[in-house]
């Protein structure tokens, strides 16, 4: 439902600035428990027979069968193969000689108390959909303003900084601002920049958050991770060569869409009718120069 009067809006939620003049409300949105959906998915898996192994693969060869992979001590040998390893998929395919159309972004989220109640327990996930640039005083201004390491602070930030209430008394925070390419590392130094950046931002849309600007609540508990994206933020999901597929590039929205993707893959592994959509996922879409002129028409990426 879209709500566009303001005076409703103040009403239904009082948290948000008075300023905001439209309002999307998606019900059950952002509802889901990422570890219990993965937790159901390894459990009915498991019930099917899928066996799991935990290993480095350090090289991938075709050989007439199929495939061998090189995992620790072992040599696996495989029919039929499906790369899915997040933000390593493109080292995967590199073994084979395939270079995917794919680069990887570190992206964080962090979960502090909120000690003051300002966001209320039964607040929806809550995306902010403008970009912006963050609001500072004069004397802050003059001090970044002289410091050319600080500078990007008075860069237009982009849409999509998002809050929801966490646990007890506690909230997540989240902005996936940074647009760096890097080669993924398992290890991710903290940030430390980043909590007093989204609370300046947050500041935007729910004005009570100020009071937390200059003094964040602890314990800050980040998680990071990568956005492994193409650029057009469709994923890759289909045939590489025969008897080669990938699920890749879900950047922003692997809990929302992993499950439809998992089931696209497999109706392709099993040589089943497909939707009408698939060939928008597919990694052949850049064969075809129609179907890519399409989907680079699209105005925006829908990054989160």
């Amino acid at each position: 439902s879209v709500t566009t009067d303001q005076e409703q809006i103040q009403q239904q939620k009082p948290y948000l600035d008075p300023s905001i003049r439209q309002v999307l409300t998606i019900e059950r949105a952002g509802v889901v428990d990422v570890y219990a959906l993965g937790s159901l998915m390894l459990k009915l898996a498991r019930r099917q027979g899928v066996k799991f192994l935990q290993g480095n693969v350090s090289d991938i060869q075709r050989e007439r069968a199929g495939y061998a992979l090189q995992v620790g001590p072992q040599s696996l040998h495989a029919q039929q193969l499906i790369l899915c390893g997040g933000p390593f998929t493109a080292e995967l395919a590199g073994y084979l000689g395939i270079e995917l159309p794919v680069y990887s972004v570190a992206q964080r989220k962090f979960v502090i108390p909120d000690p003051r109640n300002i966001i209320p327990r039964d607040m929806p996930f809550t995306i902010y959909a403008d970009s912006q640039k963050l609001p500072w005083s004069e004397q802050e201004l003059e001090l970044i303003n002289g410091d050319k390491d600080y500078s990007h602070l008075l860069n237009d930030f982009p849409a999509g900084l998002h809050i929801k209430p966490e646990g007890r008394q506690q909230i997540k925070m989240g902005w996936a601002f940074n647009r760096a390419a890097e080669k993924p590392a398992w290890d991710l130094q903290t940030d430390h920049e980043f909590p007093s950046v989204v609370m300046r931002g947050a500041t935007r849309f729910i004005p009570g958050l100020a009071s937390y600007v200059d003094d964040v609540p602890t314990p800050i508990v980040q998680f990071a991770g990568y956005y492994t994206r193409t650029e057009e933020n469709l994923p890759l999901i289909g045939e590489l060569e025969e008897n080669l597929l990938v699920v890749s590039a879900l950047a922003g929205y692997g809990t929302m869409s992993a499950c439809a993707a998992g089931h696209l893959c497999a109706a392709q592994s099993n040589q089943a009718s497909l939707p009408d959509y698939a060939p928008y996922l597919s990694p052949q879409r850049y064969l075809s120069t129609a179907l890519m002129r399409e989907i680079r028409s699209i105005n925006a990426d829908g990054q989160l």
